[in-house]
C-alpha cells in the first residue's frame, strides 16, 4: 500500500502556472486538482512517502506517517543565508546506522553566495573560505553535509554519491564566511543507499 503526504500550493493569478508546476513535479509532487476562486488559484498535489524498514524511535519521526520507519528518500530545503555559526546546521530528520553504506543527492538551485555571485551546490570556482562551524577550507556557496553532530564534513557536489562512515543524523549547510547577502536556497533529495 503506498503512503502519500499532500500540499496545497496557492499559485496566486499566474497567466501560465506551469513553470511553478513544472518546479514541484521536479520534486516528485504530482498535480491532483486545480480550484480557482476569488482571483486565487489553488494546487492540490501528492507525493508519494517511500519508506524502508530500519526501526527508529517514534520521536525521531517528522511526520505520524510511517512513524518507526526510516525514510529511504527524503526532499530538504537548504536556505543560502543560513549561518550555522548562529542558527546550526539544517536537520534533515535522516538518521543513518553502521549499516548505511552511503548516501545519493540530487540537488536543484542556484544561490547567491556573499560576493554577489550566483552558484550551484559546487560553490565558487575561485573564492575558498572557512566557516568555524565547518571547519574546512572549501568553496564559498558550496553545500556541505555531515553525519551526526561530530561528524566528518564532506562537499556535496550537484548529483553524486557519498560514502558513510559516521553514524547519527544527516545534517547539511552552505559554506560561507558571511551570510548576510546570500539569496536562494538549494533543494536536495536525498536517497539512503
Amino acid at each position: 500500500m503506498s503512503l502519500w503526504e499532500y500540499k496545497v500550493e496557492i499559485l496566486g493569478s499566474f497567466d501560465d502556472p506551469s513553470p511553478a508546476l513544472n518546479a514541484l513535479g521536479e520534486d516528485r509532487w504530482e498535480l491532483v486538482s486545480v480550484t480557482s476562486t476569488n482571483n486565487e488559484t489553488r494546487a492540490y498535489l501528492k507525493r508519494e512517502l517511500i519508506y524502508g524498514g530500519i526501526e527508529r524511535p517514534p520521536s525521531q519521526v517528522s511526520s505520524s506517517i510511517g512513524k518507526g520507519m526510516e525514510p529511504v528518500q527524503a526532499s530538504i530545503t537548504v536556505p543560502s543565508d543560513r549561518d550555522p555559526r548562529e542558527f546550526g546546521w539544517v536537520s534533515t530528520g535522516v538518521f543513518l546506522d553502521d549499516d548505511t553504506p552511503g548516501l545519493s543527492f540530487s540537488i536543484n538551485g542556484n544561490i547567491q553566495e556573499s560576493t554577489g555571485e550566483n552558484v550551484g551546490p559546487d560553490g565558487h570556482p575561485y573564492r575558498f573560505v572557512t566557516n568555524e562551524a565547518i571547519g574546512v577550507e572549501l568553496p564559498s556557496g558550496c553545500l556541505v553535509a555531515k553525519v551526526g553532530e561530530d561528524g566528518e564534513i564532506e562537499p556535496v557536489y550537484n548529483s553524486g554519491f557519498l560514502a558513510v562512515s559516521d553514524v547519527g543524523e544527516l545534517f547539511l549547510s552552505v559554506n560561507d564566511d558571511s551570510y548576510e547577502n546570500n539569496l536562494g536556497e538549494f533543494t536536495v533529495i536525498v536517497n539512503v543507499l
